[in-house]
């Protein structure tokens, strides 16, 4: 399936699996995504801010969606990422940045050590069989699109990966790697919300359930890989905040009216 290049001029995406470019999931405003309920959580104002940033794509991207780049769709990895001869790519020569403009695709600078990194975690996710496997079998990036049946308003998710019915993999890359660690990180990034989401949206779209797991990578080496699911006391908190964000949503006049 290609990716649908241009978005419904008439109003959103159809309830459903789509495999849309990640600008297009993103302009496309008339459903509300854990970010955006996670901002709702905060204030009505935080999510009005949140929805009035502007969404540039740059050459120079985090290390964080290097690895999701070549982990999740390895094609466009090697098309599109060019590993240049510098300490930060902030330092990058005029001539080089003129590059993007003689491809005919997106071109995404990262330096050589970056690009070592990137390669050292692929090569620990490749040592594990489970992992590669899932990886080489599942769906990346796709988008879902749904009415919420207990409150009416429209979401959308884009989950890393899904392998149905079985499960669908959120990948994080993080400085520490340990369950313990990481577990406050979910907790206080309320990822916990997003996985209770996530599985909502599957589940309603497909009637299937699937595990929610957590693929860790760790930034530096020496690269450790785990996966974690989270409990079902997690879980079940997560689910509570994302009722709590689509009702406080729901009842904020400001913004209700788009998403209804």
């Amino acid at each position: 399936m290609n990716r649908q290049d241009s978005l419904s001029a008439s109003g959103p995406y159809d309830s459903g699996i789509h495999d849309l470019s990640l600008e297009h999931y993103l302009a496309e405003h008339r459903h509300v995504s854990s970010s955006g309920l996670k901002q709702i959580l905060q204030s009505p104002l935080h999510l009005q801010r949140y929805l009035q940033r502007q969404q540039f794509s740059s050459p120079i991207l985090d290390f964080g969606t290097a690895v999701h780049c070549a982990l999740l769709e390895p094609e466009r990895f090697e098309r599109e990422y060019i590993a240049l001869p510098v300490a930060h790519v902030d330092m990058l020569h005029a001539d080089d940045l003129r590059l993007i403009q003689q491809e005919p695709h997106p071109v995404h600078f990262i330096t050589e050590a970056q690009m070592s990194a990137v390669q050292a975690i692929r090569q620990q996710v490749a040592a594990q069989p489970e992992v590669a496997h899932w990886l080489n079998t599942g769906q990346a990036e796709r988008s879902l699109f749904w009415r919420d049946q207990q409150s009416g308003v429209r979401c959308k998710i884009r989950p890393d990966l899904l392998l149905l019915p079985q499960l669908m993999l959120e990948l994080k890359t993080t400085f520490d790697a340990t369950l313990a660690v990481f577990q406050r990180t979910c907790l206080m990034q309320r990822y916990h919300l997003s996985a209770a989401m996530y599985r909502q949206g599957v589940q309603q779209l497909t009637g299937q359930l699937p595990q929610y797991v957590f693929l860790v990578v760790c930034r530096h080496s020496p690269y450790a890989v785990h996966t974690f699911a989270p409990s079902a006391e997690m879980l079940g908190e997560g689910e509570r905040l994302f009722r709590m964000a689509l009702n406080k949503l729901k009842a904020d006049k400001t913004t209700a009216g788009c998403y209804l």
